[in-house]
């Protein structure tokens, strides 16, 4: 069995922007996993994930209704639903 390692990032701003530090950050983070997870809570527009396309496998939106540990539970929830 091949272990490949899995980065769960999770993102909130109050003004649903993606600053470039966040790109940056991103970028860094994929060079040492295999894949990675971004979890939106709240809302960004189209323009903003664009910035993000560059650089994540795979998004989650939700709404900000819970506390970050809820956005990890509902990522990990969808990675075991999935068979990944």
């Amino acid at each position: 069995m091949i272990m490949s390692r899995i980065a769960i990032f999770v993102f909130y701003d109050f003004q649903g922007l993606v600053d470039d530090y966040v790109v940056f950050l991103l970028k860094e983070v994929l060079s040492s996993c295999d894949k990675l997870i971004i979890c939106i809570n709240g809302y960004i527009d189209e323009n903003q994930k664009s910035k993000l396309s560059r650089v994540i496998n795979y998004v989650i939106e939700r709404d900000n209704k819970v506390d970050d540990a809820g956005a990890y539970k509902d990522v990990i929830r969808q990675l075991v639903a999935n068979g990944e």
